[in-house]
């Protein structure tokens, strides 16, 4: 398993400008970060992206960031194993 930290920031202020033409917005914010990360860990698997999180607020399929990053990556370099990506807030 390996672990990683992800910092948190806070937007100070956040601004949409337009809509894109791949559908998202384009933004621009002022932002500064805090005392505060999630710990993610990574573990290679036989196949698929599965998403473990302990709130259960955060979605586990294709809605989830984390999930989209890994598939992208797949998809980009052609690999054919899985993973499992849990978070867990810490400080």
């Amino acid at each position: 398993m390996l672990y990683i930290k992800a910092p948190a920031k806070i937007n100070l202020t956040l601004d949409v400008l337009y809509k894109r033409p791949d559908n998202y917005h384009e933004i621009e914010m002022i932002m500064t970060t805090v005392d505060l990360a999630d710990r993610i860990g990574l573990q290679g698997t036989a196949k698929g992206i599965h998403i473990q999180s302990a709130d259960r607020f955060v979605p586990n399929d294709s809605r989830n960031l984390a999930y989209q990053a890994a598939q992208l990556i797949k998809d980009t370099f052609n690999i054919k194993t899985g993973v499992i990506w849990r978070t867990r807030l810490r400080n």
